[in-house]
């Protein structure tokens, strides 16, 4: 004989089906044998912008009695009721009543008892979140298919390979991701080095884009003779030695098509360029038939958008149909919190590059890093670290000051001069040693003269901290280490 529940398991069984339902992305509602709404989850809740609390226990009617396509949802129910036969993805759209339309694949299930519907299950597929699903589902292919066999459609970056926790860069990553379900052109905006085509990629492999191929072309580094045939492409005799032969437009098609420095093409192409954008086609050089194109165009810029119309190099009609969408990637020195990111993802890269075993930086190389401007952005911090890792022997565990190369040492040592009361110039080598006894000094006091806890501190091995001791003259109670 089967044991009876307790009320307090009932209740508990249906807390936490209530619970596993608001965990599902699709919208889920039932409705009893009177029409009442009994289970209302969250996602439907989301897609259709209602109130749970005011949809539960309430009929169909008077929660969707004053939308104008509202038969729709009886005329479905009545129906399984009616035939006892369900309803499987079905499409239908309806406004909602507020400005806000809805798209959704829908299923009615009638619940069966005793021969008769006791209740109808509703579940609606929003067409935005399949989309995502898809989305989502393509990009874990591709990643798995680099991971196997290298890169793939064109691209070799993810928005997980964008390395920044600071607020700047979770805000143009969120950005970026939500542009990545957009199909309007986007104008990415970015000083030198700060990773515009990693971030173009990422929004490539974030769309429904991602399955066709990434074309890209820097606008800067093609003689002005040839742009034009690069982008659209040529027909056979157009000039001497022409060939029948796709542009990039028409290379890109099912995909992204990637203009880096667009404010470096020539003005008498633009109008072209333009027409392209506009009409969805393009003309081969020496063609007269005209090329239905589809692709997403993404350009980029190292200059201010306010910088390009006021210099007049790109123009204005051009401009504001490539900057539908605007992103802005932050320069370094607007987020040097994630400098020390930056630094050990480039560490790992190049410990396996060169067979080292560094494990970190100095602090005084780490507050020198913070110090500089990076004019040059990512792309300098990297350069500076490779060039680094060059001189580093299988011996060190640590990135010092002294592995820099002599054109980053110059850098620093102008950034770091100073100059005393008797003008005698303070180098940077003796300031940045005098920074590093004064926080080894300060580290000590903190850690009651703990040299275990003074290394966890820093990152760094007893014995690499008795040897720093050393080299900068500090006592530690009545044992002074000397300057070898």
């Amino acid at each position: 004989m089967e044991k009876k529940k307790s009320y307090e398991e009932l209740e508990y069984e249906n807390e936490i089906m209530r619970y596993a339902f608001d965990k599902i992305q699709q919208g889920v509602y039932i409705t009893n044998n009177r029409g009442e709404i009994i289970v209302y989850n969250l996602s439907a809740a989301e897609t259709e912008g209602f109130d749970q609390e005011n949809v539960l226990f309430h009929k169909e009617q008077e929660v969707y009695g004053h939308l104008k396509d509202y038969n729709f949802i009886t005329d479905y129910s009545n129906k399984v009721r009616e035939t006892k036969v369900p309803i499987v993805d079905d499409y239908y759209e309806y406004n909602l009543g507020y400005g806000k339309k809805t798209a959704l694949i829908m299923s009615l299930y009638p619940y069966m008892k005793d021969g008769e519907v006791e209740g109808v299950c509703t579940i609606g597929r929003n067409i935005n979140q399949i989309k995502d699903f898809l989305v989502t589902t393509l990009e874990y292919n591709n990643r798995r298919k680099r991971k196997r066999d290298g890169k793939v459609n064109g691209t070799r970056y993810f928005f997980d390979d964008i390395i920044g926790k600071s607020a700047a860069m979770k805000r143009m990553v969120e950005r970026a991701k939500i542009f990545a379900k957009s199909d309007s052109p986007l104008m990415i905006y970015g000083e030198t080095g700060t990773g515009k085509e990693l971030v173009a990629q990422s929004i490539h492999n974030g769309s429904i884009y991602l399955d066709g191929p990434f074309v890209s072309v820097n606008c800067a580094a093609i003689p002005e003779t040839l742009l034009e045939s690069t982008l659209f492409g040529t027909t056979k005799g157009s000039f001497t030695g022409a060939v029948d032969k796709p542009g990039l437009f028409e290379l890109a098609e099912g995909g992204t098509l990637f203009l880096d420095e667009i404010n470096s093409m020539p003005l008498s192409l633009q109008p072209k360029l333009l027409r392209a954008i506009q009409e969805k086609a393009i003309r081969r050089v020496g063609g007269e038939k005209e090329i239905s194109v589809n692709c997403r165009l993404i350009s980029a810029v190292n200059r201010s958008p306010e910088y390009i119309l006021e210099q007049g190099v790109i123009r204005d009609d051009l401009f504001f149909r490539l900057a539908t969408i605007e992103l802005k990637i932050p320069p370094l020195r607007e987020r040097k919190e994630d400098i020390d990111y930056l630094v050990y993802s480039f560490i790992d890269k190049y410990n396996a590059r060169f067979d080292r075993s560094v494990e970190g930086i100095s602090p005084l190389l780490y507050s020198s890093l913070l110090e500089y401007d990076w004019p040059g952005n990512i792309r300098e911090l990297e350069n500076m670290v490779e060039s680094a890792m060059n001189l580093v022997s299988v011996h060190d565990r640590i990135l010092r000051v002294e592995h820099l190369s002599d054109y980053f040492h110059d850098k620093f040592s102008k950034m770091h001069q100073v100059t005393v009361d008797d003008n005698v110039s303070l180098s940077m080598k003796e300031r940045l040693q005098d920074f590093e006894r004064k926080l080894l000094k300060e580290s000590l006091e903190r850690n009651d003269y703990n040299i275990a806890k003074v290394a966890e501190e820093f990152d760094m091995t007893r014995q690499n901290v008795y040897l720093r001791l050393k080299k900068l003259g500090i006592t530690i109670g009545n044992k002074k280490f000397v300057e070898s």
